[in-house]
């Protein structure tokens, strides 16, 4: 049985939101007339950070290598930000995406109309990708730091390079609001699903600590090794098998 408070808002939802869309619209083009009011903050340093830095080919690499290093090191916060980092980028791609082609918008520096909502190829304004992506990147590495300090920092820095897509006149502060939000729960979305799944793992085989981790990688080595060349390889392999069970002993 639905309760008047809910009747209420189901019946003043069709008057408020177009007032409220009108009010949206109204920011972003007095916002786009402030910024645009001078043609030097187009190719300002903010403008060309917030074009270039935050694309997705430019973060895909980045943290890819993040997490290369990380298990190369031996650096688990760094691999797991590499990790969280790619497939919170990658999942926001798919949802960024998939709003532009649901909800397509003119771009202001092709239409200059905040309220037109047309179907077209070009009229993928709404939300703003780059801002996705940075906001993905900031909140991977600010999960991963688990530091307010650094948290505020690199979303703060996502802010403002996000700020550049409408200081250079292609998205409305609409957009890049949307796509802020986008990135942030996407990717903290991703976390607890990895965090979750981690939790499945470590019930399902146990937890095992960093030696015996590293020395179990080292003996799978020295083994495909010993397949290969069987002189040079057992006596190798033998010695690492003795160092992993001498580490889940230790554990």
């Amino acid at each position: 049985m639905p309760t008047p408070t809910t009747v209420a808002a189901v019946t003043a939802a069709p008057i408020l939101l177009p007032a409220i869309i009108e009010a949206i619209a109204g920011i972003d083009e007095a916002v786009r007339r402030r910024c645009t009011a001078s043609p030097d903050t187009r190719v300002g340093p903010l403008a060309v950070a917030g074009r270039y830095a935050i694309k997705r080919h430019v973060l895909f690499p980045a943290f890819a290598a993040a997490w290369w290093l990380g298990r190369r090191q031996d650096r688990p916060r760094l691999r797991r930000a590499g990790a969280l980092g790619f497939t919170g980028v990658l999942a926001t791609m798919a949802v960024v995406d998939a709003v532009k082609l649901a909800l397509p918008r003119g771009r202001p520096d092709e239409c200059g109309d905040a309220r037109r909502w047309r179907a077209g190829d070009r009229a993928r304004s709404f939300p703003s990708g780059h801002t996705g992506s940075a906001f993905a990147a900031a909140t991977a590495v600010a999960i991963t730091a688990a530091d307010p300090l650094a948290a505020a920092a690199v979303m703060g820095g996502a802010a403002a390079l996000a700020s550049g897509r409408v200081l250079r006149d292609r998205h409305w502060t609409s957009d890049v609001v949307a796509g802020a939000v986008i990135g942030t729960v996407t990717t903290a979305l991703v976390a607890l699903w990895r965090a979750g799944a981690a939790d499945r793992r470590t019930q399902k085989y146990g937890a095992s600590s960093p030696s015996a981790t590293k020395a179990a990688r080292t003996a799978g080595r020295a083994y495909t090794r010993s397949r290969k060349w069987p002189r040079l390889g057992r006596s190798r392999a033998f010695s690492v098998m003795l160092r992993l069970q001498r580490a889940s002993m230790n554990r």
